[in-house]
């Protein structure tokens, strides 16, 4: 099935053979506006898969698009 309501997705494989996946998906008709944040944690072996979801109002994501902006042009600024 598609993840209609996905919004962002990167999947990485590191050095210890695990996918991380970082997806931003929209509540839904029933919280408008409002965001998850979930990070899922995989490897060869289930048992140690770990999924953790944050529940962010617009506020909250526009607090952190804010945040990550300023880094990214504070890292943009030629040296001096």
């Amino acid at each position: 099935m598609i993840d209609t309501e996905q919004i962002y997705s990167q999947c990485v494989y590191d050095v210890d053979n695990r996918y991380v996946d970082l997806r931003l998906k929209s509540c839904g008709i029933s919280q408008m506006g409002s965001f998850w944040l979930i990070m899922s944690d995989t490897s060869n072996d289930p048992k140690l898969d770990q999924e953790i979801s944050i529940f962010l109002t617009p506020d909250d994501l526009r607090e952190v698009i804010a945040s990550l902006t300023e880094v990214l042009e504070k890292n943009e600024q030629p040296k001096t």
